[in-house]
């Protein structure tokens, strides 16, 4: 157990039993600060609390009047909570400022943002996801927490918090992956549009070129009656005939 919940194990991992519980859930991480795992053995009178970094989750708790244990689970969860509301917030603030960006002008830092943006969403996904399933059994009274006494209120509430921070997290997520395609889809419509005209100068230029290659840079003394002047003319016209045909099929707008 603890090994499975400090690694970070997808499964909700949640084991109780009359007296104790333990199960693990991920403080989301920001910036420099690191996502955290922690495992909870609680009992009604005591807590302990296993992590891999130092977490700040040091305060009074609230619920007076259950036992110590149980206010001190609830107090973590809640933190937890209201850290993965913090997070929400700051995504759709960024997303937000990512979205005034032209879609024309899309510079390296845009798409370093994103990718970025997109690793932390993805990861506090998966974490409201467990941490869902995992109140949602407390709440349904599959497992137990001690000190409750059969009253899930509190849990249910916890519960229907962490279902709509999913959700937001999650909506997120899809107004992120529509953007990045929006970005990318305009950048490969600039190759294109780049890969056209390369082809158009390409096929124009062929066309001297073979002319040339095939008469050679003198042309008297040949037993054709043509001058330098005709030849170029004609090439000249061949080339605006080739033109037209691309202009004709939209490549040059």
């Amino acid at each position: 157990m603890v090994d499975a919940a400090l690694r970070e194990s997808s499964y909700p991992r949640l084991e109780s039993s009359a007296r104790w519980a333990a199960f693990a859930m991920s403080l989301p991480g920001w910036g420099d600060e690191p996502r955290t795992p922690v495992l909870l053995l609680v009992s009604r009178r005591h807590l302990l609390s296993l992590s891999l970094h130092p977490v700040e989750l040091q305060s009074r708790p609230g619920n007076d009047e259950l036992p110590w244990g149980t206010r001190c689970a609830l107090h973590v969860i809640r933190e937890v909570l209201e850290r993965n509301e913090a997070l929400a917030l700051r995504v759709e603030h960024e997303l937000a400022g990512l979205e005034t960006l032209p879609a024309q002008e899309s510079p390296e830092s845009f798409f370093q943002a994103i990718f970025r943006l997109k690793r932390n969403i993805v990861l506090a996904k998966g974490d409201l996801w467990r941490l869902r399933a995992l109140l949602g059994t407390l709440a349904e009274g599959r497992r137990e927490l001690p000190g409750l006494g059969g009253d899930n209120a509190c849990l249910r509430q916890l519960a229907e918090q962490a279902d709509y921070l999913h959700e937001t997290i999650e909506k997120a997520h899809e107004q992120l992956l529509t953007l990045l395609d929006l970005h990318l889809n305009i950048a490969s419509y600039d190759v294109n549009r780049f890969m056209r005209l390369l082809a158009v100068v390409s096929s124009l230029a062929l066309i001297p070129t073979i002319i040339g290659g095939l008469l050679g840079m003198n042309i008297a003394g040949n037993p054709w009656p043509l001058t330098l002047a005709q030849v170029a003319f004609g090439t000249f016209i061949l080339m605006l005939c080739v033109l037209y045909a691309f202009l004709a099929k939209g490549w040059l707008r």
